[in-house]
């Protein structure tokens, strides 16, 4: 077996984002929904300044994890999916632009 070789912390946000994403469907909260909504068109907004921004691109490329980028591309896959499945069609289209989004902005 392949040892992993990175802290949990620097997935924590990303695993809690997953685990209310899956909670709000499931649980159908009025409040949890705009939780979800709300945190993902930030990080979507933020993906966006990111890719337009010199600066702000150079800050987050020194704050690189060792987390491999799998472990992104699963969660961020079970995020598109589980919205998916349960009708968040909007927010799951926002979620699929989060994950392009990262991966484009990793492999420029």
């Amino acid at each position: 077996m392949a040892k992993v070789n990175f802290r949990i912390q620097d997935l924590f946000v990303d695993i809690l984002v997953t685990t209310v994403i899956i909670s709000a469907v499931l649980l159908e909260l009025e409040w949890l929904n705009y939780v979800i909504i709300g945190y993902t068109f930030f990080i979507l907004f933020f993906k966006l300044l990111v890719l337009i921004s010199e600066q702000l691109r150079a800050i987050t490329a020194k704050s690189r994890t060792t987390v491999p980028d799998s472990y992104y591309h699963f969660l961020y896959g079970i995020n598109v999916v589980v919205l998916i499945i349960f009708s968040w069609y909007f927010t799951a289209f926002a979620w699929a632009g989060v994950w392009l989004l990262s991966v484009y902005a990793k492999n420029t």
